[in-house]
């Protein structure tokens, strides 16, 4: 095919709809229907990351294309630092809001840790619930900043060039030249047929001189 962007809208339109079915899990999906959808989302993270890659080398000048790509993998690790730090700021923030009228004790909320889903001692079978429940709508609010980052993010991936797939410059550079000396030997027969015919035309005018 030799385009890259096709895969690359193909990739984020899956990992968009992977993400809108995963604001739909709830504490008693089914193993099977997680699975599923994680599967679907998985393919179309997996159709980006390599493909966003390629289109950025495919972009860059052939001397930049390994600053490129160290670029590239640093904005992947600083993004996933941050994007950590801000969906574990969401679900604690959504667990303490979902908490608050809850009759929970201060002194054990305080103990409550939403990301590392820690369940505190002395907790009512009616208690435990509600902080299963707010540890759940915790997640589902994470499943919701992924859905509106992957939208953002298909729709930034329209504005990619497509130029092709860079060649094999050392290979075209030989085909250049291969076809630059045919057409080089195709002039001189040319000019070598030209000269024969010539050459009875001019010994004719002469010999009626």
């Amino acid at each position: 095919m030799g385009r890259y962007n096709p895969v690359l809208w193909l990739g984020y339109g899956v990992y968009v709809i992977g993400a809108g079915f995963q604001t739909t899990f709830q504490r008693n999906s089914s193993h099977a229907y997680i699975a599923g959808i994680l599967l679907v989302e998985g393919f179309g993270v997996g159709w980006t990351i390599q493909t966003a890659l390629v289109a950025a080398q495919a972009l860059a000048p052939s001397r930049d294309r390994a600053v490129i790509t160290g670029i590239r993998n640093l904005f992947r690790f600083t993004g996933g630092a941050f994007g950590l730090v801000v969906a574990s700021a969401i679900m604690n923030n959504v667990i303490k809001s979902n908490l608050a009228d809850s009759g929970i004790p201060e002194s054990i909320l305080e103990s409550i840790r939403g990301a590392e889903f820690n369940i505190p001692q002395g907790l009512s079978e009616s208690q435990m619930q509600l902080l299963l429940d707010a540890e759940m709508a915790g997640v589902k609010g994470v499943f919701w900043f992924l859905l509106a980052t992957s939208i953002i993010t298909l729709l930034l991936s329209f504005g990619v060039e497509d130029n092709g797939l860079p060649g094999d410059e050392k290979r075209e550079a030989e085909k250049k030249a291969e076809t630059d000396a045919t057409g080089e030997q195709s002039d001189g027969t040319g000019t070598s047929e030209e000269d024969e015919e010539i050459g009875p035309r001019v010994e004719k005018t002469t010999s009626l001189v």
